[in-house]
């Protein structure tokens, strides 16, 4: 036990002794392998379901699936004139369609990595719809960009959520059981495991 309280003690003088430059880098440093990926290092997550490998990264599905797919096709919504052709009601009953097809992933329907890319290009294709319906509304251009903002981190808090509860049944099913400073998939970027 004293060992351990040394050796916490000598992390905490040593992250004392450094500059707001220094600790962000640090940090930087630490986060860069799982930056793209928001998962751990370990077979549970990465080459899995959640992660795919382009140019060498491992990138989350999620995040690198949907919100592309909601930006080309905002754009292309936008650009061909189709948004301003339908109402809001139809934008929204399309927004809310596509975004709840994440209910598959929520049931566990979604484990199959082709599956979960149809879902988040689905997803993705939903949120352009719902930004459509929220920029189709009669307000001002701060209300509905205020607007937009909301509805982008109300999604955030509720996915989030989600994958936190995710990475929470996965973690504490392991045979490691949150232990990140010996797990495989934690262990590399862990603070106390870097040699410094």
């Amino acid at each position: 036990m004293d060992q351990n309280l040394e050796k916490m003690e000598k992390i905490i003088d040593q992250s004392a002794k450094r500059s707001f430059k220094e600790k962000i880098q640090m940090h930087y440093r630490a986060l860069k392998p799982i930056l793209l990926s928001h998962h751990p290092l370990c077979d549970k997550f990465q080459g899995g379901n959640h992660t795919f490998r382009l140019f060498n990264k491992d990138l989350c599905i999620g995040c690198f699936i949907t919100y592309p797919t909601a930006l080309i096709f905002y754009i292309i919504g936008y650009v061909s004139g189709l948004f301003s052709f339908l109402s809001t009601p139809t934008l929204w009953y399309f927004g809310f369609g596509g975004c709840s097809i994440y209910i598959l992933s929520i049931l566990g329907l979604a484990k199959k990595k082709k599956i979960k890319i149809f879902t988040k290009i689905i997803i993705g294709i939903g949120i352009a719809f719902c930004v459509a319906a929220l920029w189709s509304l009669p307000y001002e251009f701060g209300t509905r960009f205020m607007l937009v903002l909301i509805f982008f981190m109300i999604g955030h808090i509720f996915i989030n959520s989600m994958r936190a509860w995710d990475v929470y049944k996965t973690c504490n099913a392991c045979e490691y059981e949150f232990d990140w400073g010996i797990c495989p998939g934690m262990s590399s970027i862990m603070p106390e495991n870097k040699n410094e």
